[in-house]
């Protein structure tokens, strides 16, 4: 007979079978024991994954914000900018406007 001291993921489905022949409880027992073992093994494996995805949120949210604000800079200048552009083609109409007066009154 084959003895179920330790289970493993080698040797579950023997052990499985010899308690399920001993009684239906043990053998749910023994079901979820061996369904904590491997939550136990995705949780030890998936905890540092967690933080380190917690620490990459904390630094995306940082460099958005200042994404963000470089983008509203931009803005400030791009709105500057067009004002000027305008400014300057008034400023273009105007001289053609006087060097088109001085050319007539001349």
């Amino acid at each position: 007979m084959y003895a179920c001291n330790h289970v493993t993921r080698e040797n579950s489905s023997k052990c499985l079978f010899q308690v399920s022949k001993a009684s239906s409880a043990a053998e749910g027992l023994t079901r979820w024991i061996m369904a904590m073992e491997i939550y136990d093994r995705v949780a030890k494996v998936v905890a540092p994954k967690k933080a380190k995805l917690k620490e990459a949120q904390a630094t995306l949210a940082e460099t958005m914000t200042l994404l963000n604000e470089k983008r509203a800079e931009l803005k400030a200048v791009q709105d500057r900018l067009a004002n000027l552009e305008k400014t300057f083609q008034e400023m273009v109409d105007k001289k053609k406007n006087l060097e088109f007066q001085v050319c007539t009154e001349a």
